[in-house]
């Protein structure tokens, strides 16, 4: 019998499927209020800095509950996948789940570098305890890098749309181009950071659910 045939989780696996749906409707609803945000601003010619602060509070509905919903299930899959994969150590500790989102510059690499943890503990391949190697040598997904670059360059656009005022640009090209160009990336970056999200916690979730698929059923 070879070892992912035997592979039997430490701790017992916790549903992640209801879970992870509620987070990718609401990742998908997130990603579209953003895009529609820029558009409007592109509509109308207002700057992003002259947010009204009911379009402001109106697009805080959305977003926080999205954020909320992903790190939920961020704590989630890592309870998982210490499950699937008892013998792996994960690089940052359970503090940064949250903080890693929020410290500055910390903000840059951490939250991937969970997310990597996680995908890669999730997939029992190596032995019949499931990951067995270093994850810090672990493969880098590529899925994991096109959604983190993706994000990064999203929040850069709209900075760059907020922060671009009369008098900073070069002669060459007007403020109004420079923002008008900014949002147009910022709206196209939303959707997709916003589907390449939906497919990290699409894939992850499926991993995990293969592992409780393997777990031994009770006779009859």
């Amino acid at each position: 019998m070879n070892a992912s045939a035997s592979w039997v989780p430490a701790r017992s696996l916790r549903p992640i499927r209801g879970l992870a749906a509620s987070t990718v409707t609401l990742i998908a609803l997130s990603a579209l209020a953003s895009a529609c945000l820029s558009t409007a601003h592109l509509i109308t010619g207002e700057p992003p800095a002259a947010r009204t602060v009911h379009v402001a509070g109106l697009y805080a509905l959305v977003q926080a509950p999205a954020g909320i919903a992903f790190v939920c299930w961020l704590l989630r899959a890592r309870a998982n996948a210490y499950a699937i994969s008892p013998e792996a150590f994960h690089r940052y500790a359970a503090l940064f789940m949250v903080a890693g989102w929020l410290l500055p510059v910390v903000q840059l690499f951490v939250p991937k570098g969970i997310v990597d943890d996680i995908w890669a503990a999730s997939q029992p391949a190596e032995g019949p305890r499931g990951f067995l190697g270093d994850l810090r040598d672990a493969r880098r997904p590529a899925l994991v890098w096109a959604w983190w670059l993706a994000y990064l360059a999203m929040n850069a656009a709209w900075a760059a749309a907020v922060r671009t005022v009369p008098g900073t640009a070069s002669p060459a090209v007007s403020p109004a181009v420079l923002v008008s160009a900014a949002l147009a990336a910022h709206a196209a970056l939303s959707l997709l950071a916003g589907a390449l999200a939906v497919g990290v916690v699409t894939r992850i979730t499926a991993f995990q659910g293969r592992a409780h698929g393997r777990r031994p059923q009770p006779a009859g």
